[in-house]
């Protein structure tokens, strides 16, 4: 399933946050934003999901507008996977993905037992099963991120769409959680994330869209767009990207210059 933006500019009331953003992903694709903090791609996304009306331009899935689309629409189309947020309600995690299959629900119906499987084989999928029945509000940060990540399969959407899905996860849960994400991406699923490590654009993204003050600085592969003079607009450091193969658009680090001569003396 395509999900397109043309000239799309959002913020909030008559304040405009991003401006002019025309980008395409695929089903099968992920597509990776970079930017800085204040850069403008979560309220990106919000306007996406309907949760922010837009200011100009389009949102088109599969060469529809949808504009006009109910929430409940949406919903059955796209997952939304925001940055991990206290809850004010002291759900059980099971609970917390049961969520995700409210749009597939009719007024006022329960889950069923096929919802709740549903929503176990999420959590079995991010190998988190054993929060189950743990408070949502009472486990880690990283914790309740998987959780937001489950929420969104057991929703069994055509787009995702991930707002820092490895905040506050551990090195082994964020290459968990990228693997799983790049799996669904080969099933079809097209899939949309916003990460503050370059390299992962490198690892597993398709293409790139980089942002620097609410403005498109680049797009492209990862290869074209991740370069040492759109990283320093972007964040305001020097870095040495370093190929880790030799192959056109293959594996590689990006490292601060103040930093390439220690890791240097450290290889060598």
């Amino acid at each position: 399933m395509r999900l397109e933006t043309k000239g799309l500019s959002c913020g909030y009331g008559r304040k405009t946050v991003v401006e002019d953003i025309s980008m395409f992903v695929e089903g099968g694709e992920v597509l990776c934003l970079l930017g800085a903090n204040g850069s403008g791609k979560t309220t990106f996304f919000k306007t996406i999901l309907g949760l922010l009306e837009k200011q100009a331009g389009q949102v088109l899935v599969d060469g529809r507008d949808v504009e006009g689309w109910s929430p409940a629409r949406r919903a059955r189309l796209i997952g939304y996977v925001p940055q991990a947020r206290g809850a004010v309600f002291p759900f059980r995690a099971l609970d917390v993905v049961l969520m995700g299959r409210t749009s597939h629900l009719a007024l006022f119906a329960s889950p069923s037992e096929e919802d709740v499987e549903k929503a176990e084989e999420a959590m079995a999928m991010l190998d988190i099963s054993y929060l189950k029945d743990q408070v949502y509000t009472r486990i880690s940060g990283g914790e309740q991120q998987l959780v937001l990540l489950a929420r969104a399969l057991a929703q069994e959407p055509r787009i995702l769409i991930l707002d820092e899905p490895t905040t506050n996860l551990d090195f082994g849960r964020q290459f968990l959680v990228m693997e799983r994400v790049k799996s669904l991406s080969r099933r079809g699923l097209t899939v949309i994330l916003s990460t503050h490590f370059p390299e992962q654009s490198f690892f597993y993204a398709n293409r790139v869209l980089c942002f620097r003050q609410g403005r498109p600085l680049g797009l492209g592969s990862p290869s074209e767009v991740v370069t040492r003079e759109n990283i320093r607009a972007m964040y305001g450091i020097d870095v040495r990207i370093i190929s880790l193969d030799a192959r056109q658009g293959g594996l590689k680090l990006c490292i601060p210059d103040s930093l390439v001569g220690c890791v240097q003396k450290r290889v060598s």
